[in-house]
């Protein structure tokens, strides 16, 4: 029996140490952990399974849609034509697809951005490549721009009318506490808590008013590209 942990690092420390021992009632590792520092994750196998599973969803839906109708709410007709906002897991595009057939799917630009870095860091050395290609000189490494084309152009899983819409002051994540409080209380409460800094608040209208220009044709595609991409480089910390 371990002691009481007397503080959270000691209480990190034990989970840590202990964590090949964790495990459910089936025998399947639980807690997952990759150092002292990492996140601690409690969940198992069969759990990430059932996260893919399109018939979880099915089942999840089901049970909404009937709990409604118990209470005399016809949810599929409220929301048939009603946006539905999802991370790129497809299992949940086809199921909410098939109950709400004239929904629109709106993908979280949250999440794409995080899978496009975790692949420049993971091929850091396919991107430097690639870049060499688009200035001119010849290579054959195009596992960053394959993995584009297959992952999210027209003809992929998942086509840019998910996830490449016109700049709006909409939130466009599923990051649900975050987003749900911030535009929560932005009408509850008199103080501005969750107010999106004022450099925040410039980009999104800049953007906006650059769009605008495009699209009443005063600038080229191009023109737009080349405005935004300097506003929105990395910063030095």
């Amino acid at each position: 029996m371990q002691k009481i942990p007397k503080s959270l690092e000691e209480a990190i420390t034990q989970l840590f140490d202990d964590r090949e021992n964790i495990i459910t009632n089936t025998g399947e590792l639980f807690c997952h952990m990759e150092e002292t520092s990492s996140p601690v994750l409690f969940t198992c196998k069969t759990n990430l399974e059932l996260l893919k599973s399109t018939e979880t969803f099915i089942q999840m839906w089901y049970t909404i849609i009937n709990l409604c109708l118990r209470f005399d709410i016809d949810i599929q007709n409220t929301l048939k034509y009603s946006n539905f906002h999802f991370d790129f897991e497809k299992s949940a595009h086809n199921t909410v697809r098939n109950f709400f057939p004239n929904c629109k799917i709106m993908a979280c630009r949250f999440h794409l951005g995080q899978s496009w870095f975790r692949k420049i860091q993971r091929d850091i050395e396919t991107i430097f490549y690639s870049w060499i290609f688009t200035f001119g000189s010849p290579t054959d490494n195009f596992k960053f721009t394959d993995y584009k084309l297959n992952n999210i152009s027209s003809d992929a899983a998942f086509s840019p009318i998910l996830w490449a819409t016109e700049p709006s002051t909409e939130a466009r994540t599923t990051n649900g506490p975050e987003s749900f409080h911030s535009h929560y209380s932005a009408h509850i409460k008199q103080q501005n808590i969750n107010k999106p800094r004022k450099e925040q608040e410039e980009n999104i209208v800049f953007i906006i008013n650059t769009w605008e220009k495009y699209k009443s044709n005063e600038i080229s595609l191009n023109d737009y590209l080349l405005t935004l991409g300097p506003r929105f480089c990395v910063k030095k910390l």
